[in-house]
């Protein structure tokens, strides 16, 4: 038998060495960001310490700005290290400064210089590729627009591959000029949506994301309603708000019908209601769900109230990645007491986070809080731990890893 902290400790081991993913969604030259001290990677690693710092009555010119030194604003969040113990913030900065430089030595008064010198103590600073590696960080999501040509062939930055998001968004601009220089007929919409899904493989793989308009209606298409409203758009003439909604559906009827040919999945953000639930009625009936990773804006009640009214066929292919909420380890337990937690795609997608080293930083909080849910529901016999180190490996890295390969169809 373990104890409660002999198990939180053998998952922590775990969750520690299993590989990371992270998502650069909004720039891909984020990832070549380069730091020239360890409290500039902080700072932005964890855009929480400013304002911690002035919360502990840290003078402004020694939280940002030009007057001070980077030296000094570390030494100063050193200095309020005593009032942070417990902190997410806090806890963020140790991990970072463990897997990045190897320095187990927490930011204090005492320890303040020795930090600094094991961290970049040299003046040279880290560049991204450097911190991609260290931190084992083995995928990277970069965001591709729709109508953006995607390189064939695998990249690869500090060794971890680089795989494309293909977002949608962009198509529910009707009006869009490269929409229309793309899909003329509603024949082209599905030509369009394969050539574009087969891209994505090409590349190496990944994943499509839509976020659904807050307004958004379910309209149920047909070709010929399709084909009225693109004439109407090419000829300069206007739309209606219902007509716009059966275009979406119908573009992303015939992504769906792509993507689960091909095993890709869906990370689709929406609101919780009606709408969304015919919409994957709609999808299932018509041509099949892919795999759809969903989630919603509110509280966990209402994604557990949408999913609990979804048929077993349906549900099967549905995968609650989480809501937003107050914060992310906030976030984890509301998951984990509404859904089986082990079946979790993703921690970097409950904390969604979208620039990469936020994401590192967010990630390795919310590691830790997944051992503490699991050492904390669990009894500590043998079989028990060794099943809780496979739902620790898994929520890390496994299934998100697993679904968005592209290429097995279950």
């Amino acid at each position: 038998m373990y104890s409660r902290d002999e198990l939180y400790q053998r998952l922590l081991t775990v969750a520690a060495a299993a590989p990371l993913s992270v998502f650069s969604l909004d720039d891909e030259s984020n990832l070549r960001r380069h730091f020239s001290n360890v409290y500039e990677l902080i700072s932005h690693c964890i855009p929480e310490i400013p304002a911690l710092m002035r919360m502990c009555g840290v003078r402004e010119e020694y939280v940002c700005g030009d007057v001070t030194s980077d030296y000094e604003k570390f030494s100063e969040l050193c200095r309020i290290s005593p009032m942070l113990v417990g902190n997410c913030a806090y806890i963020a900065a140790c991990e970072l400064l463990i897997k990045i430089f190897d320095c187990d030595l927490a930011p204090s008064e005492k320890s303040c210089m020795a930090v600094w010198q094991a961290c970049c103590g040299d003046g040279l600073g880290i560049g991204g590729e450097e911190i991609i590696k260290r931190m084992n960080v083995k995928r990277i999501f970069v965001r591709r627009d729709p109508f953006e040509e995607i390189a064939n062939g695998e990249l690869y930055f500090g060794g971890a591959k680089v795989l494309s998001v293909l977002s949608l968004d962009r198509l529910a601009d009707i009006e869009n000029a490269q929409m229309l220089s793309k899909i003329r007929t509603a024949t082209d919409i599905e030509s369009f949506a394969r050539e574009r899904c087969d891209s994505l493989l090409s590349s190496g793989g990944g994943y499509v994301s839509l976020s659904l308009p807050r307004d958004f209606e379910f309209v149920k298409p047909s070709v010929y309603g399709a084909e009225q409203a693109l004439v109407a758009v090419r000829d300069g003439g206007e739309i209606s708000k219902s007509q716009k909604n059966m275009l979406s559906v119908q573009l992303l009827r015939c992504f769906v019908k792509a993507m689960r040919a091909r095993g890709l999945c869906l990370l689709m953000d929406a609101k919780a209601d009606g709408e969304l639930l015919a919409l994957l009625e709609y999808l299932h009936g018509s041509v099949g769900l892919s795999d759809v990773l969903l989630c919603v804006d509110g509280a966990v009640a209402e994604l557990k109230r949408l999913i609990c009214e979804l048929s077993p066929d349906i549900l099967c292919r549905v995968i609650p990645t989480g809501f937003k909420g107050y914060s992310a380890t906030d976030d984890l337990r509301g998951y984990a007491s509404a859904f089986p937690i082990e079946k979790l795609p993703h921690l970097g997608l409950l904390a969604r986070v979208t620039d990469p080293y936020k994401s590192l930083a967010a990630q390795c909080v919310l590691r830790r809080e997944l051992c503490k849910i699991l050492s904390e529901g669990l009894n500590g016999d043998s079989d028990t731990a060794d099943r809780a180190r496979v739902t620790a490996q898994r929520v890390c890295y496994d299934n998100f890893y697993n679904i968005t390969e592209g290429d097995v169809v279950r």
